[in-house]
């Protein structure tokens, strides 16, 4: 694991042993002394083979999973293992659960609980945010006319022009087919947001060539804002898709706000 194993002698004092740990960028919440003393009180209220385990970050990122055994005779046995690459492989499958394959976007199951948080924070301390619904116009056409691959080269170029004009801290997120949300955090300046999703329309609408496809494609927004600390993640949701059909609805290519809700 990178410890100087030239230092580390057979029955050194443990004094020595936690000050040699330190040398090695392995660090404690603790004060060598405190780390003994408590140390000391966890053997003498043991129970026989109590085994404790943990993860300590080193200086330079370098993780070391302990794990502890206390012995029945009051023997303290420690074994220290590089679990580095163990954990940032278990990171990227996490990533990777809540990111949508294509685009790199939030994916459903990211929107759904970063909603019930956002909503959470908003029943809790009033912090406000805006939800926006939106869909691709005239998307199906062009899968059916141009294929597939079109339809995905779209959805990659939609999502960039998305992250393009959002806000660094802003959630978009791809829900599923053509559908995307965006969720604008800390905010409750509805002209702002709708703004943005005008650029990010007018930017989708101007796209006429990906590759070697003509592309004739538009979008259409829904916007939600929320004043009421009653309402469920789900209703939030529901209004914003509400607003997303009335733009639809009145010709396409244009962001509905749903005020006051």
């Amino acid at each position: 694991m990178g410890l100087q194993d030239r230092d580390y002698e057979e029955g050194m004092d443990i004094k020595t042993f936690f000050e040699l740990n330190i040398v090695d960028e392995i660090t404690y919440d603790l004060s060598v002394d405190d780390y003994i003393h408590e140390l000391k009180e966890r053997i003498k209220n043991r129970v026989e083979c109590n085994e404790y385990n943990w993860d300590r970050v080193r200086n330079k990122g370098t993780i070391i999973n302990t794990t502890q055994r206390i012995m029945n005779d009051g023997t303290l046995i420690n074994t220290y293992k590089d679990v580095t690459l163990e954990r940032q492989e278990e990171q990227r499958i996490q990533e990777m659960a809540l990111c949508d394959g294509l685009t790199g976007l939030a994916n459903r199951r990211a929107f759904d609980a970063s909603m019930e948080e956002t909503i959470l924070q908003f029943d809790q301390s009033d912090t406000p945010f805006l939800l926006a619904y939106m869909d691709l116009d005239n998307f199906k056409n062009l899968n059916d006319t141009q294929g597939h691959n079109a339809g995905d080269l779209v959805l990659i170029h939609v999502s960039k022009i998305i992250k393009k004009h959002i806000r660094e801290g802003d959630l978009p997120s791809r829900l599923g087919g053509d559908e995307f949300a965006i969720i604008f955090k800390n905010t409750n300046d509805i002209e702002m947001a709708a703004n943005r999703l005008e650029k990010i329309i007018l930017e989708i609408k101007n796209t006429r060539i990906l590759e070697n496809y003509e592309i004739n494609v538009g979008a259409s927004a829904g916007l939600a804002q929320c004043t009421d600390s009653k309402l469920s993640a789900s209703e939030v949701v529901e209004i914003a898709d509400k607003a997303l059909y009335i733009a639809k609805e009145n010709g396409k290519g244009q962001v509905f706000k749903s005020l006051g809700t």
